[in-house]
């Protein structure tokens, strides 16, 4: 299993930034390509994701939760991967938290890997920049749709 780490510090405390990402509602705005999750149960909903011209149906579930530091989403289908978000309170009283997510994902194999394998690896580290901007926008209140959905 193949891993992409980046992190950035955002403008907000660590309790916004978890109840955001926690909300299942807000999963396409930080997710590329996700469409509205369906709950089936529990922690699990049903999912679209997009991925060029190609559409997956998979399964998300919340799998990891720690209060105000950590959220980890778990896809599985044809396209398995997670994100991990892991936060922490900027040092001092600054007000920031730093947001690190990692996405770990299925790497082809062989031959498929060696030639494929940093495409997909770009592809992935963009994602995972764009989740990140996506929640910098969103605890800024910059953008519309961001501020649609607040945690319950």
């Amino acid at each position: 299993m193949a891993v992409v780490r980046l992190s950035l510090t955002i403008d907000a405390p660590p309790g916004r930034i978890f109840m955001w990402i926690a909300d299942y509602r807000n999963a396409p705005l930080f997710i590329e390509g996700l469409e509205p999750l369906r709950p089936i149960g529990g922690s699990s909903f049903e999912a679209v994701l997009r991925m060029g011209p190609k559409h997956f149906r998979a399964t998300i579930t919340l799998v990891d939760v720690e209060a105000d530091r950590l959220v980890t989403w778990a896809m599985s289908g044809k396209e398995s991967r997670s994100l991990t978000f892991e936060l922490t309170p900027g040092h001092g009283g600054s007000g920031g938290t730093t947001v690190e997510v990692g996405v770990s994902y299925d790497r082809p194999s062989g031959i498929t890997g060696v030639l494929v394998g940093p495409v997909i690896d770009e592809a992935v580290r963009h994602r995972a920049g764009a989740a990140l901007e996506a929640i910098e926008a969103a605890m800024a209140g910059s953008t519309e749709d961001a501020d649609a959905v607040q945690p319950e």
